[in-house]
């Protein structure tokens, strides 16, 4: 087996379906997803709302982070670039918000369609998995 290294790898977490990002609604506690995913506890991204994705690789903060244990958000040195449906989405936040976990604040552009959108994050020249979703459903 061959491993390339390289300074950054991003990718974001999945639920059980494999494909949906694990992600919330601004509120912190709402699970992203399809109504069918999780019955009764996962709904549908509206476009316009920010949303959290969760994901990892996606580069140095710019505070240093190496051995700390993160207690407070750290902010990334660069912030990505974020792709939902095609259109480009705009990151209020990317940063480390405990050891390990990525987090991403990602306005869903108006113009997204319904259904299963899919998400892609570049990181420099790097890109995340190119089929991971997030449900998205007009009020």
């Amino acid at each position: 087996i061959v491993a390339q290294l390289q300074p950054v790898s991003p990718a974001f977490f999945t639920l059980k379906d494999g494909r949906s990002i694990a992600a919330l609604h601004a509120d912190g506690t709402s699970l992203i997803g399809p109504l069918t995913l999780y019955p009764g506890v996962s709904t549908p991204a509206r476009p316009g709302e920010t949303i959290i994705l969760y994901g990892t690789g996606f580069g140095p903060t710019a505070t240093p982070s190496d051995g700390l244990v993160v207690t407070s958000p750290l902010a990334a040195a660069t912030l990505p670039s974020v792709i939902m449906g095609g259109v480009s989405a705009t990151v209020a936040f990317a940063g480390l918000s405990s050891s390990g976990l990525y987090q991403l604040n990602v306005k869903v552009p108006d113009s997204v369609a319904d259904g299963d959108v899919v998400v892609v994050a570049q990181t420099g020249s790097f890109s995340s998995q190119a089929n991971a979703v997030i449900a998205v459903k007009r009020p």
